[in-house]
């Protein structure tokens, strides 16, 4: 496994090397400096990755990819308020934004509006059925809300998209019990253990 990630490592490099190289030569291409700031994130270099994304809507202020990606590097520093300018711009230019939906759905929900969030998370389940965070977060609001026999529809959705999931078989578990369906829920905890312990081994 540490030989497969040094690959993956050595491989993301190069193509860091290479965008570099390509904004020297024409640094007036956005794509590329947005694709170079997905990489510096990848590598942790999060600092250069806004610089890269920030010069990414100097060229093109509209670029609703751009707000989202520093969007999501303000999440990571704990930044709220500038997430939240970041994920609604890129839904200003671009409505039907899926992950942007997702991702300002769980902005809402950790400042305490649980009903906004829940329609944004519905909103990108319109744009996109098989969004997995979106599924994942509208069953979890409604297991809140007492409503399981509606989350095991979102959770069975996710679980055919994430076979393996320990924990997307977890939640059902939990969904099938509060039911009433008891047999549904013991299988469903028996293979969230089952998976757990394969991917502890593959670990």
């Amino acid at each position: 496994m540490v030989l497969r990630g040094e690959t993956s490592r050595k491989t993301l490099l190069a193509e860091v090397a290479g965008e570099e190289k390509r904004i020297a030569d024409v640094p007036g291409d956005y794509s590329v400096r947005n694709a170079l700031g997905v990489h510096y994130v990848q590598l942790g270099r999060n600092d250069e990755a806004r610089a890269q994304f920030l010069a990414a809507l100097e060229l093109s202020p509209n670029h609703a990819v751009a707000h989202y990606n520093l969007g999501l590097i303000a999440i990571l520093a704990n930044h709220a308020d500038e997430a939240f300018i970041h994920q609604r711009k890129a839904l200003e230019t671009k409505p039907a934004y899926a992950e942007a939906h997702s991702n300002l759905g769980v902005l809402l929900e950790a400042t305490g509006k649980p009903d906004e969030a829940f329609e944004h998370y519905r909103k990108a389940l319109e744009t996109r059925p098989d969004n997995a965070a979106a599924l994942a977060n509208v069953a979890r609001q409604l297991m809140r809300r007492d409503r399981p026999d509606e989350a095991i529809d979102y959770l069975e959705r996710l679980q055919r998209l994430q076979p393996d999931n320990p924990v997307v078989f977890g939640n059902l578990a939990a969904a099938y019990s509060a039911s009433g369906q008891p047999s549904r829920a013991v299988r469903a905890a028996r293979d969230a253990i089952q998976r757990a312990i394969a991917a502890k081994n593959e670990a």
